[in-house]
């Protein structure tokens, strides 16, 4: 008796049949899916937001002892974004490390006065310290306003302004007024020039600040040397010196005497740092700082 040589469940290979998607040579592969938990081999960059709204969330506990809305974390992050993301790729902070100082960056959130770091600064500092290293005290909407002494118009801007402000504005004057200096005195202003910040102007409730230039009065009255001058030799004299040592005599002279000015001028500068460290600690006055340290 003939039987049916085919076999349930089987094929015409003679394979026993599986699951999966077919191929042109009749194997059928399935699928693999990683198991749970397994690695890729994949790595996500951590995102930036995500890693200072977490920073920031923790901040508010120490800080506030409660949550901070998700209004005021986003205004923090944006006012940190624009400090130190949205400026030069060389002065960028990685998210990483701005969430490990989060507590500096924003130690002066929330204050109500000036902190005495950012009182006094030497002008080519004012980007750095007001938007840079003023660790959240200012917001947007303040006032900034710049006055010359005189030597030039006042400069007003919204503080979200102050890099297109310093860059259009605030740089060209202070290059004028230091060029009309030198022209004037023979010399450069020594030590430089800062702004100084002016708390009878200033309407800190209203979230106006202004800040003036100051440059060291002492600076104008000094004379410019005078040039060495060359021994006056005698019409009858059989000898005289050429042209040519004549001014081999004054080239030297010159650089000797441009020499003991560089070196007085860092001898002042390293004394009004000095002075700017223990004001800004709190163990000198403004006014000690003025007297000790500026009128010398």
């Amino acid at each position: 008796m003939a039987t049916n040589s085919k076999k349930k469940g089987g094929s015409k290979t003679g394979r026993p049949a599986t699951k999966g998607k077919s191929t042109k040579a009749g194997v059928k592969k399935t699928k693999k899916v990683p198991a749970k938990g397994a690695k890729t081999g994949k790595s996500r960059k951590p995102n930036r937001y995500n890693t200072l709204r977490r920073a920031i969330s923790q901040y508010c506990y120490r800080k506030y002892k409660h949550k901070c809305s998700n209004e005021e974390i986003n205004r923090i992050y944006r006012e940190l974004k624009m400090r130190y993301f949205d400026v030069d790729p060389s002065k960028q902070v990685s998210p990483s490390e701005l969430a490990r100082t989060i507590d500096d960056k924003l130690g002066f959130k929330d204050k109500d006065n000036v902190p005495d770091d950012l009182k006094t600064f030497n002008w080519f500092d004012i980007e750095s310290v007001l938007r840079g290293n003023d660790k959240l005290f200012f917001k947007q909407g303040d006032t900034i306003e710049i006055q010359f002494s005189g030597l030039a118009p006042t400069v007003k801007f919204d503080i979200s302004e102050l890099n297109k402000a310093y860059s259009d504005t605030l740089y060209p004057v202070m290059r004028k007024i230091l060029d009309d200096y030198e022209e004037q005195f023979g010399e450069r202003a020594s030590p430089p020039p800062f702004f100084a910040f002016d708390s009878k102007d200033s309407n800190v409730k209203k979230r106006q600040f202004v800040w003036k230039l100051e440059i060291d009065s002492g600076a104008q009255a000094i004379t410019p040397p005078a040039p060495p001058s060359t021994p006056q030799t005698p019409a009858s004299a059989p000898e005289q010196p050429d042209d040519k040592d004549k001014e081999i005599a004054l080239l030297q002279a010159r650089e000797k005497a441009a020499q003991a000015e560089e070196k007085a001028l860092k001898a002042r500068l390293d004394l009004i740092r000095e002075g700017r460290e223990l004001l800004k600690e709190g163990i000198i006055t403004a006014d000690e700082f003025k007297r000790n340290f500026m009128d010398v």
